[in-house]
């Protein structure tokens, strides 16, 4: 008898990210959103397999199904097989009629000189050639592709958080690894903006989490993720973490980069978070009645503030009460218990 060798199963969490909105302003209906779908690679077929049944009836632009298309109806139907498929999608905003180009120019400029700022002569060369590396990148960075890139290393550092701790609890083995697939506009170049994101994540992350560590939930199967993204701390780590006595740390360069890619391709993963993203954002500027978002909010974490992360770059939070506020209001409940 002749064997049959089997392929072993991926265990891998997969990333989907995409954007809605222009990030420019000035505008009347100019909120900009960056959302992501995380979706593990056991359910991924079962996904995959509910939203081609879906699919066959929503609405297309040169064959690709696009968010800005669907109807209530449609989005709906969309976010029930999601809510089936036991999913995460992670949401970030910005009112871009809020902040005035002053306000951009001095938050990128406070970026340009954070990059650098705590850097002295002990620090290691190579600290210094990587971060002078990137603050050189991020002051030719248009202000619109700075704008989008604050949103979406925001969205990375919060799948991050969520996903290890909602997963670690559930499926374990698939936070051996990570894909990220990140929706590309260019279908023949690399844009800056995919440049700028490839180059500037993993410095720009990890000061994320040396300012907030990340959560680590005692007790839990962590065997399959530090096999994997556990290191040893080098000196380089314990100068960025200002922690001198540090052994061990998380190899973030192997969590985002390991596998990840620009599509310009229609994928299904892809038109699905763009449809998340954009029902977002059109609720958000009162174009989607409530029956198109009632529950997106089963497919994100549930915490004690907004599901809906709102970033603001103005030095100081505004006490305005925006028109959107009763869309924010209904993403405060229903959605998953993170514990």
């Amino acid at each position: 008898m002749t064997s049959v060798r089997v392929a072993p199963i991926v265990e891998q969490m997969h990333i989907f990210i995409d954007e809605s909105g222009t990030f420019t302003r000035p505008g009347t209906k100019s909120v900009s959103a960056v959302g992501a779908l995380v979706v593990p690679e056991r359910r991924l077929p079962y996904l995959l397999n509910r939203y081609q049944k879906v699919r066959r009836d929503l609405p297309k632009e040169n064959g690709e199904v696009k968010g800005r298309l669907l109807s209530e109806h449609q989005i709906a139907a969309v976010v029930d097989q999601l809510r089936k498929a036991d999913v995460l999608f992670e949401v970030s905003a910005i009112d871009m009629e809020m902040h005035s180009e002053n306000d951009i120019r001095v938050h990128k400029l406070g970026q340009e000189h954070g990059v650098t700022s705590s850097l002295t002569k002990d620090h290691h060369p190579n600290l210094h050639k990587q971060l002078f590396a990137v603050r050189a990148q991020l002051e030719e960075t248009s202000q619109q592709l700075y704008i989008q890139s604050v949103l979406t290393f925001d969205v990375i550092a919060r799948v991050l958080r969520h996903a290890t701790i909602y997963y670690v609890q559930r499926l374990p083995r698939e936070l051996a690894s990570f894909s990220w697939i990140v929706d590309a506009k260019d279908r023949s170049n690399v844009t800056p903006w995919e440049e700028w994101w490839s180059t500037a994540v993993m410095p720009i992350l990890q000061s994320k989490f040396f300012r907030e560590p990340m959560w680590h939930l005692v007790g839990a199967d962590y065997s399959h993720y530090d096999r994997r993204f556990k290191t040893t701390a080098t000196e380089y780590i314990r100068e960025l973490s200002n922690d001198p006595k540090a052994t061990e740390a998380v190899d973030l360069r192997k969590i985002m980069s390991d596998d990840l890619k620009f599509s310009s391709e229609a994928t299904p993963a892809l038109e699905i978070v763009d449809i998340l993203t954009n029902a977002v954002r059109r609720a958000m500027v009162g174009n989607l009645q409530f029956d198109g978002y009632e529950h997106l909010p089963n497919i994100m974490i549930h915490r004690n503030s907004h599901y809906i992360k709102i970033l603001s770059l103005k030095n100081g939070q505004s006490t305005a009460c925006p028109p959107y506020m009763s869309v924010l209001n209904h993403f405060r409940r229903g959605g998953k218990r993170l514990v």
